[in-house]
């Protein structure tokens, strides 16, 4: 999803951007393989059960940055997922809820405010769609 976002040449899905890491990602999907598991790392989160949080759709990954890495997260009916695309991978924190290799995953329940860019995303997406339909 993120590499498809990052080839379109659609004005939404601009913000993404993999620069020199583009390459390596097409490289993976053409040859049909995931890569390490710490690459493009994939995590799931539960967000709280506050309505805002279960209504809360942002169909476009958007840009989100930590302290220390870089990535995209993307949020719909109360789940956020993110992508890591920071060549260093997931922080050690974060570590536990990747999606792993075998395919398990350990689904974090966060906080709806400790959510990464979801809440500010969602709020500016649905105003950029109310003043484009003016």
């Amino acid at each position: 999803m993120i590499w498809r976002c990052a080839v379109a040449r659609d004005p939404i899905t601009r913000m993404i951007d993999l620069g020199p890491r583009l390459p390596k990602l097409t490289a993976l999907i053409q040859a049909n393989n995931p890569g390490r598991q710490e690459e493009f790392a994939i995590f799931l989160r539960l967000l709280n059960e506050s309505p805002m949080a279960r209504n809360a759709v942002l169909t476009v990954p958007v840009p989100m940055r930590d302290v220390s890495r870089r990535g995209y997260a993307m949020v719909g009916n109360g789940v956020e997922i993110s992508w890591i695309t920071d060549q260093r991978g997931p922080s050690h924190e974060s570590a536990p809820w990747i999606l792993k290799e075998d395919g398990t995953w350990l689904v974090d329940v966060i906080s709806g405010s400790r959510s990464l860019p979801w809440r500010q995303a969602v709020t500016r997406a649905h105003e950029q769609d109310r003043h484009g339909r003016r």
